[in-house]
């Protein structure tokens, strides 16, 4: 089933705590969060080749599937062209990750365990036209877009789905999902490699997941 959330939940008071995240059956459990990513009204910029972006969140795999999502953002759940899409696969006898930008999927992660928590960060820098991933803070692909993009995703990128996909939803835990419209140094995401205080890192969406 689905929930909707709000996604202004930002930290309070003067420390931080991270004490929940959500967790997802693989079968039919999914948070979808209005994020309007279009060209006319949306967070994004007019002109692709000007978008900056990033966006992050620390996940938990429950199990190993392939092609399940994670993350999307795109305009719904059965989308099968999303803007923007994290996707966990079973290939090659590894649990691993790829994210799905520009209408083609990205080089895959190194293996993952399963039950162990980790950090995502995906970048768009507008100076050169990439798309950068990063696992606990460490680059995995770069993506060169040229300046612009084979899916025109600008009526489209209104919502965001976790755990949810083309291919149905991955089993893990999902927390501190966060997005920018402006490139974050992934450093100071990652911190000791704990979710951390982003408030003043002003993100344009923050999503707590229960805290």
């Amino acid at each position: 089933m689905g929930y909707i959330i709000n996604p202004y939940s930002y930290a309070t008071g003067s420390s931080f705590e991270n004490l929940y995240s959500m967790a997802f059956d693989g079968v039919d459990d999914y948070i979808q969060a209005p994020l309007d990513g279009t060209s006319t009204g949306g967070i994004l910029a007019g002109t692709y080749s000007d978008i900056n972006l990033t966006i992050s969140l620390w996940f938990k795999l429950n199990s190993s599937v392939n092609k399940q999502g994670i993350f999307q953002w795109g305009n719904e759940l059965a989308d099968a062209t999303p803007f923007i899409a994290l996707n966990q696969w079973t290939t090659g006898g590894q649990d691993r990750v790829r994210f799905y930008v520009d209408g083609a999927y990205t080089s895959y992660s190194s293996g993952l365990n399963i039950g162990q928590w980790y950090n995502i960060v995906l970048t768009r820098t507008s100076s050169d036209n990439n798309y950068r991933g990063y696992l606990d803070g460490v680059e995995f692909f770069a993506y060169d877009d040229g300046g612009s993009i084979t899916q025109a995703f600008w009526d489209s990128a209104t919502d965001i789905y976790l755990s949810g996909g083309y291919f149905g939803g991955a089993e893990c835990n999902i927390d501190e999902v966060a997005v920018w419209n402006s490139v974050q140094n992934v450093s100071t995401i990652y911190g000791t490699g704990t979710p951390s205080d982003l408030s003043s890192l002003n993100p344009t969406a923050w999503y707590r997941m229960g805290d």
